[in-house]
């Protein structure tokens, strides 16, 4: 999933640096797409809260789905205990722990609550769920890798389609007559910065 993001990412570069006609434009068109593409992703700003003219936009986010193919990938048949720092059983023991298909121990630390009557205050949650309340669809995971690759196919045919259009080429070629040649000049000199 990392890496088929990576290389949707890069072949992204590729056509924003042939479009772009110079390094500066380039990195500024990258860094705009970029930015929109995480911001409409759906973990720094909740899909709910786009608006609904707006939500459309999110099917264009290569983070979107890298980031619902990774959440699905790691967290998909766990079973997660949240238990909050210094409240249990067990003097000293709180945080988070995972059972299932892995298991995961994140411990918070905290003030230890000791003695035979500690209370015990803890959840027990499917890791689909949490999935559902961070509104992830656990259930696309192979649709979102293979989204990526469209997505890193289109661009990467974008790229190498700008990078053929923009060099220079001799004006006279061998077997194509000057009309037909200078109405493709037109197009490839649309695309010169």
């Amino acid at each position: 999933m990392l890496a088929a993001f990576a290389a949707t990412v890069g072949a992204l570069s590729l056509a924003c640096a042939a479009g772009a006609g110079s390094a500066g434009r380039a990195a500024l068109a990258m860094n705009l797409i970029l930015l929109f593409s995480l911001a409409l992703a759906g973990f720094l700003v909740n899909a709910e809260s786009i608006p609904p003219s707006l939500r459309w936009l999110r099917q264009l986010s290569t983070f979107r789905y890298a980031f619902e193919a990774l959440a699905t990938s790691e967290l998909a048949g766990l079973t997660l205990t949240i238990q909050p720092p210094g409240v249990g059983s067990q003097p000293g023991v709180g945080g988070l722990k995972g059972g299932g298909r892995a298991s995961t121990g994140i411990a918070l630390g905290g003030a230890a609550v000791g003695g035979a009557g500690g209370l015990d205050i803890s959840l027990v949650l499917a890791g689909e769920a949490f999935l559902a309340a961070l509104g992830v669809n656990s259930g696309r995971l192979l649709a979102d890798v293979l989204t990526l690759d469209a997505f890193w196919a289109a661009f990467l045919a974008g790229g190498v389609g700008l990078s053929w259009a923009v060099q220079p080429r001799p004006l006279e070629v061998v077997g194509v007559g000057a009309a037909r040649l200078g109405r493709w000049r037109r197009v490839v000199d649309w695309f010169r910065p």
